[in-house]
């Protein structure tokens, strides 16, 4: 990882919706998503989302599966909008 941007980290909240047909349900904090650290290397054009929750493994991405990861979830949120 480029060391001069090592520090840079930002959280990404990835948030499901709990619905029925009738009413929303109540959902737990735990239930609403799974916050990543996203730690950007410069100099490999790449993305690493580490999940803060314990047992869940990093994922690390280049600028292509980036740019098809953004791409899925903006139709997926187009979809449900």
């Amino acid at each position: 990882m480029n060391p001069t941007n090592s520090h840079i980290v930002k959280q990404l909240e990835v948030k499901k919706e709990v619905t029925t047909n009738e009413a929303p349900m109540a959902v737990s904090p735990e239930e609403l998503g799974v916050l990543f650290a996203i730690i950007p290397d410069d100099l490999t054009h790449t993305m690493i989302l580490c999940p803060v929750e314990v047992g869940q493994t990093a994922i690390k991405l280049t600028e292509k599966t980036a740019k098809i990861l953004v791409a899925m979830l903006d139709h997926q949120i187009q979809e449900w909008s």
